[in-house]
């Protein structure tokens, strides 16, 4: 990949490959259960050919492996960033005196 604007879009050409990997993981890997998505996870990796990046966040053009697969993260567009899951969804904090029916634990797949 290179680094030049793509396209008259403002973004350069990792960055609207990092989208691309992120509408992958997301529209084809979703669906898929745990071991399905660790072997997604693996295969989309060996496919983008990309260096990699330890850390809560990652520059486009590379993919981010600290947190462990690429559905722990999501590509920040408007920071032009990867980003773990960690960072943007707020820690889940019980209140007790709320109906059973009004509960909704964030999960991987909410």
């Amino acid at each position: 990949s290179t680094e030049h604007a793509s396209g008259g879009s403002g973004m350069s050409s990792d960055a609207i490959e990092a989208v691309f990997i992120s509408a992958l993981c997301y529209s084809l890997g979703g669906p898929l259960l745990e071991d399905g998505r660790l072997k997604f996870d693996e295969y989309l990796k060996t496919l983008a050919s990309m260096g990699t990046h330890e850390g809560d966040t990652s520059p486009p053009g590379e993919i981010p492996i600290g947190q462990g697969t690429l559905f722990d993260y999501f590509f920040d567009t408007d920071e032009v960033i990867w980003k773990s899951w960690s960072l943007a969804v707020e820690k889940y904090v019980h209140d007790p005196d709320r109906l059973f029916t009004g509960i909704l634990v964030p999960t991987i797949d909410t």
